[in-house]
């Protein structure tokens, strides 16, 4: 019985471990494509092929930041739609929608989706990164190069010193 007991546990333990494998060898080749943390990649703008992709990858949600006047020729949540994603928009122009109602659009989005495979974007994944520090200091707390540090991994880049400017405002 026990040995019964030992075969099921490595068996689920197995199964379990394949469906956590990480999403990133599927989605490597999508552009700007970053791993900040488990279940969440973040890249740069995405044609139609590529969000028909998505599904097959494992991705549930797409987080798009970009506004609808970035991709006039592209109606996203259509074509996500369409592939069965959940879709989400959080319109970011740059530094000046930096706000504390968008940091905490974004963590409302997140906290609904919790640890399902989520795919977030703008240009080039620097807006992405810039409203998650901005969200980890406002909202989470975090020390202003905490914050930063953590933007960097989902893609901040040009944006920083605006973020820091904004950081060490504090809403």
């Amino acid at each position: 019985m026990s040995r019964w007991i030992g075969f099921v546990l490595t068996s689920l333990l197995a199964v379990a471990a394949h469906c956590a494998q990480p999403l990133q060898p599927a989605l490597q080749q999508l552009p700007d494509a970053r791993f900040p943390v488990a279940n969440k990649v973040v890249t740069g703008a995405l044609d139609a092929s590529q969000i028909a992709s998505l599904p097959r990858a494992g991705i549930r949600h797409i987080v798009n930041l970009r506004p609808a006047e970035e991709h006039p020729s592209l109606d996203e949540a259509r074509v996500a739609n369409e592939h069965g994603l959940e879709y989400h928009a959080i319109p970011i122009k740059g530094a000046q929608s930096l706000t504390l109602e968008n940091a905490k659009a974004l963590d409302r989005v997140l906290g609904e989706i919790g640890d399902e495979p989520t795919l977030l974007h703008c240009s080039s994944g620097n807006r992405v990164g810039a409203l998650i520090a901005v969200r980890e200091a406002w909202i989470k707390g975090k020390s202003p190069e905490e914050a930063v540090g953590i933007g960097k991994a989902w893609g901040l880049a040009g944006l920083e010193e605006s973020v820091r400017a904004l950081l060490e405002e504090r809403p």
